[in-house]
């Protein structure tokens, strides 16, 4: 039985291992290698916080029984002495063994051993006053390395060995050296080395690399590299770790994207938000959790100035940059680039991309974008913000340069202003419903009631907006209807009857469908219609026309929806608008689906979309097809809905359109479930994804939407953190 969505859970279990049944498998083949009798080293590779670590572990501790199991980490700085890795692992192994044992063990090498292992110096008896490794600097290594092995031999005698060397791009040049004489040196013998270890480190390791290539060619050594959890494994980790038959999807989603599938950071963003009491139905954090900020800001701080500072530029931009978009935006020659991109790469904190002639970058990890991007402080932050949107705007690319300049603007912001303009002007053209309604939202933050540049912003918004006819408002329709209210007041006193009427048009549809409010609706276009009759221009009056007839649709009223388009249609027909003709058509189609007159919505279709076709309009096109695919499948002909839906899903314009989503309706009534996720997926949220060259990450969370944090809502919107 399910559970339903888990609210302000305070407990947290102990993870269990998930989706690593394939690297198990391949760790059991080698546990079987050593125990028939080989000297085996498995590499276990990773990014920090994808679970090399628990995965070694987890591979120890099911061998404990049968097994003598051993283990150290390397520290950063913190091998200071010859053999360090080597002689924790045994020294932690010995330190509570018999005084019998460990002289067994130590064999005829416990006087050498004594000068790194205390369990040693025990060992040999209060006559034996050695001095303290630590300031014991000169021991033979040839004699060390020699006790090291013949200790590890005698381990090895009565039952195989399993090593863990955790972290060992840390460790000293001496432990590594050890580790090849002893594979050399006990070649049959039952021991298992795991060795994890960061990629980027390890890359910088030389004697490293240099004992990795010689194991490789002795076929002692076996690469494992880890990848990130899937989906479904996040999944199961976050139900394991909350302790839940089952989850919401949400917070699954919402884990996939901020972790990327690293367990490490699916537990430490749990926890987080477990301890605020968040809605596990609605993640959200305002911030990086510490333990996770802290673990990415020591990567961080090891970079030197000039790398640090241009990854913060990286984070600002908050996505994919090709290389002379980041250029333009540092103002510096793209060859005087190439040195620091590469060593940030060679970190692994920033992605490089190759596409044909273009390199792209971006920060690796989301969580490390965060971190980096909180870790600027708000002044430079904001020049930060500037200088991309003034590349941005530059480069004509003004949706993108929205957000940044909304992120580094004051009330009023003459350049924040403008750019926001012909952000929407840009938007209406391409009919991106989903840019203007957030750029519409900004410029509410930035612009105040009385500001006459309202008349600026009506230019840019295009007056025939297929967006808007076709009611595509979704949630952000109290934005739509507070610009137009604020347009309309500038508009009082104006005389100007055309920009009044499509003031009141847009007031129309955005009462009707996203406030439901009908009646309001109903006058306003009324008004409209008024207005563009007075004006001279009928076509403009017949689509308010129409306009009537889908308020009276909002209403439940199909008849008066049916009476309104049919007037619309015959007028149109008359005067041989071919605009009004196209809508009205598909109005009365959608109508007689509904009331189940396939024969009639097959024809008021068919003709609407061969009419739209032979228009290029490519949006009524996608529209018409998408309500004849709703109409066979409300009639029962689901195969010829499905076709007709696969040909509208082919138009680029299908992703503005409501053809998702109605497609998703439609593999449901007929049974294909397993379509449903990636048919929902565009509506559940689509975003703005142009940036300098390449994508924008997609924020995370809720956005918050009260009149208070509106400034917070409408940067949520465009992109960013």
């Amino acid at each position: 039985m399910t559970q339903p969505p888990l609210r302000n859970s305070t407990g947290m279990r102990a993870p269990s291992l998930v989706g690593r049944d394939s690297e198990l498998a391949a760790l059991d083949e080698q546990v079987a290698l050593a125990r028939a009798g080989a000297f085996r080293v498995v590499l276990v590779t990773g990014e920090p916080g994808i679970g090399k670590s628990r995965l070694v572990n987890e591979l120890a501790e099911r061998q404990r029984d049968v097994a003598v199991v051993v283990g150290s980490r390397a520290f950063e700085l913190g091998m200071t002495y010859s053999l360090a890795l080597w002689v924790e692992a045994f020294e932690r192994l010995l330190g509570s063994a018999p005084t019998a044992e460990v002289r067994r063990l130590c064999g005829s090498s416990v006087r050498d051993l004594a000068l790194v292992l205390r369990s040693a110096r025990r060992a040999l008896g209060s006559g034996q006053d050695q001095p303290d490794p630590e300031l014991y600097h000169d021991p033979d290594p040839e004699w060390l390395l020699r006790a090291m092995t013949e200790l590890l031999d005698n381990l090895s005698a009565d039952s195989p060995v399993i090593v863990v060397l955790d972290d060992v791009h840390n460790a000293d040049a001496s432990s590594w050296q050890a580790l090849y004489h002893m594979a050399r040196r006990l070649p049959d013998r039952p021991v298992l080395v795991l060795a994890a270890a960061r990629i980027a480190d390890l890359a910088r390791h030389a004697v490293a690399g240099q004992v990795l290539a010689g194991l490789e060619q002795d076929d002692a050594l076996v690469r494992l590299g880890l990848q990130a959890l899937t989906d479904q494994s996040v999944a199961a980790l976050t139900r394991a770790v909350l302790g839940a038959g089952d989850v919401p999807s949400a917070l699954v989603s919402w884990l996939v994207g901020r972790s990327r599938g690293y367990p490490l950071f699916v537990i430490g963003l749990l926890r987080a938000l477990l301890e605020q009491g968040a809605d596990l139905a609605q993640p959200r954090l305002a911030r990086v959790p510490e333990s996770l900020a802290g673990r990415v800001a020591l990567l961080v701080d090891r970079l030197e100035p000039p790398d640090r500072g241009l990854l913060e530029v990286l984070a600002v931009i908050g996505g994919r940059v090709d290389l002379d978009g980041l250029a333009r935006v540092l103002g510096r020659p793209s060859d005087r680039l190439g040195v620091p991109l590469e060593r940030l790469t060679r970190s692994r904190l920033v992605a490089e991309y190759e596409a044909g002639c273009r390199l792209g970058y971006e920060i690796a990890h989301p969580l490390v974008q965060d971190v980096v991007y909180e870790s600027i402080g708000g002044a430079r932050r904001r020049a930060f913000h500037r200088l991309v949107g003034r590349a941005l705007a530059a480069a004509g690319n003004f949706g993108a340069a929205a957000p940044h300049f909304l992120r580094s603007a004051g009330s009023g912001d003459p350049e924040a202003v403008d750019t926001l303009i012909r952000a929407v002007r840009q938007a209406e053209e391409r009919n991106l419903y989903q840019e203007t309604l957030p750029l519409l939202a900004g410029l509410l933050d930035v612009l105040d009631p009385d500001d006459q540049r309202w008349l600026d912003v009506l230019e840019a918004m295009t007056w025939r907006a297929e967006w808007v006819t076709d009611h595509l408002v979704e949630d952000g329709a109290a934005t739509a209807i507070a610009v137009m209210r604020h347009i309309e007041r500038q508009l009082a006193t104006s005389g100007d009857r055309l920009r009044e009427g499509i003031v009141q048009f847009r007031l129309a549809s955005f009462l009707a469908i996203g406030a439901g409010q009908p009646a309001q609706a109903a006058a306003a276009c009324r008004r409209a219609r008024e207005l563009f009759a007075a004006g001279g221009h009928d076509d403009l009056a017949l689509l308010a026309l129409n306009e009537l007839g889908w308020i009276r649709y909002c209403a439940g009223d199909l008849p008066g929806h049916r009476a309104f388009a049919l007037d619309a249609c015959e007028k149109a027909e008359e005067c041989g608008d071919r605009t009004a003709l196209i809508q009205s058509l598909g109005a009365l189609g959608l109508v007689a689906a509904v009331q189940g007159r396939l024969g009639d919505a097959d024809r008021y279709l068919r003709r609407s979309t061969d009419l739209a076709q032979a228009a290029d309009k490519r949006y009524r096109y996608v529209w018409n097809l998408t309500m004849w695919g709703l109409a066979l499948a409300l009639v029962g002909r689901l195969a010829a809905s499905r076709t007709t839906f696969e040909r509208a899903m082919h138009e680029p314009e299908a992703r503005d359109a409501l053809t998702a989503e109605m497609f998703a309706q439609c593999d449901w009534l007929s049974g294909r479930l397993d379509g449903l996720p990636v048919r929902s997926a565009p509506a559940a949220g689509r975003e703005p994804t142009s940036c300098l060259g390449g994508g924008v990450r997609r924020p995370s969370g809720r956005r918050t939407r009260s009149a208070g944090d509106r400034r917070a809502a409408a940067r949520a919107r465009l992109g960013g953190l």
